[in-house]
């Protein structure tokens, strides 16, 4: 064997002990699972509802990354397996997320609407799902209290169902087929999307994997060690106009196309559509400071340091997320979309995002009481068949 090759050789078993610990490491602090990610075994062990599993999973230390892995691929989009145990955590302690009997976040629901319910569908990513929030702390969980603290509802008794179908990272690509597979067979009466910044958060690691065959691209999903160098790459990396300019190419136009294929569907069911605009920060500013900066004015002052050296991922992301808040605010005018300001009710209160984009309880509160007023206002929606 050549030096070359014994130098390649090295690099590989480097490579898998580096692959080897780091599973270890994670199911010890997230649970056994993760030693089987990537294979056929996943799902079982994920399923899993033994007692043994149960008491591993609750002798974990610290983490917060059990809810960011729903592997159960359909298609298109993924989602969570049924009933699958999962742990997120806030500043205070560890908790317990309950993903229902459909793969989703929240209480089980049945596909056939009950006689009298008014069904409101939310659809987008994280902050929807209610990343670093208990069951009771999203804001889908607000909004069924305030939607259902309605008087003439309640004298007509006329009970309002909140789904929350959202789940974390997904595009409005995703979205939009789970959209299809999921939340039709529902038959909502209401449907809305938060979102934009998994659209704008199109990083190092999917731009370089554009170039990757798809085989090849499907096996390195399968390698911890490889995603979380990319990680770090994009954590570290820093970028010019020209990166900036490569990144946006395209994006707007895809989230609106999305966005309309959602509206579309909904009116040929006679199905209201609200789009909710996305409260984002960059981490420029400390919780102290960024009360007083709004979203705007943050856009501002990133697009003039822009003007003067290279910017981070998260500020880069801000830029690339304004753009397509712009553009649906244009695009929905144009097509009589309805469109919840979801950033101006959050202007004042920036300090309850919690990290770039997911908010506190306090933030998903002031949320959902924003949504519920506007559906509320536009007119007293009532069930159909």
């Amino acid at each position: 064997m050549g030096k070359l090759s014994k130098f390649f050789f090295f690099c590989f078993l480097l490579f898998i002990a580096a692959e080897i610990l780091l599973r270890g490491i994670l199911a010890f602090r997230v649970g056994p699972d993760v030693l089987y990610y990537g294979t056929s075994f996943y799902k079982k062990e994920a399923i899993t509802k033994t007692e043994r599993y149960k008491k591993q999973l609750l002798k974990t230390v610290k983490t917060n990354d059990s809810v960011k892995r729903h592997e159960n691929k359909k298609g298109k989009y993924s989602k969570y397996y049924p009933n699958q145990i999962r742990f997120d955590r806030n500043e205070k302690e560890r908790f317990k997320v309950r993903i229902n009997t459909k793969g989703f976040r929240g209480e089980d629901y049945n596909i056939k609407k009950s006689s009298g319910v008014l069904r409101i569908i939310n659809l987008g990513a994280s902050s929807t799902f209610g990343y670093g929030d208990k069951d009771n702390e999203t804001y889908p969980y607000y909004l069924e209290q305030f939607m259902n603290e309605n008087k003439i509802y309640k004298s007509q008794k006329i009970t309002v169902e909140v789904i929350n179908l959202g789940i974390p990272h997904l595009t409005s690509e995703e979205v939009q087929n789970l959209f299809i597979e999921e939340a039709i067979p529902l038959n909502p009466d209401v449907v809305t999307y938060y979102g934009g910044l998994s659209d704008a958060h199109e990083t190092f690691r999917s731009h370089a994997r554009r170039k990757i065959p798809e085989g090849f691209k499907h096996n390195l999903k399968r390698l911890l060690t490889v995603e979380m160098l990319l990680h770090v790459y994009r954590d570290k990396t820093k970028y010019s106009k020209n990166d900036y300019n490569d990144h946006v190419e395209g994006k707007e136009r895809n989230f609106i196309n999305n966005l309309s294929n959602i509206n579309k569907a909904c009116k040929i069911r006679n199905i209201k559509f609200y789009v909710i605009t996305q409260q984002v920060k960059s981490y420029m500013f400390n919780d102290e400071d960024i009360k007083n900066i709004s979203y705007e004015k943050e856009i501002e002052i990133v697009r003039q340091k822009f003007k003067e050296m290279e910017i981070n991922t998260f500020e880069r992301d801000l830029l690339s997320h304004s753009v397509l808040m712009e553009k649906v605010k244009i695009w929905a005018d144009i097509n009589h979309v309805s469109i919840i300001d979801g950033i101006k009710a959050l202007d004042d209160h920036r300090d309850l995002l919690t990290s770039y984009v997911h908010l506190s309880p306090e933030g998903n509160y002031i949320l959902a009481k924003t949504i519920a007023d506007r559906i509320l206002q536009d007119f007293e929606l009532l069930p159909r068949n």
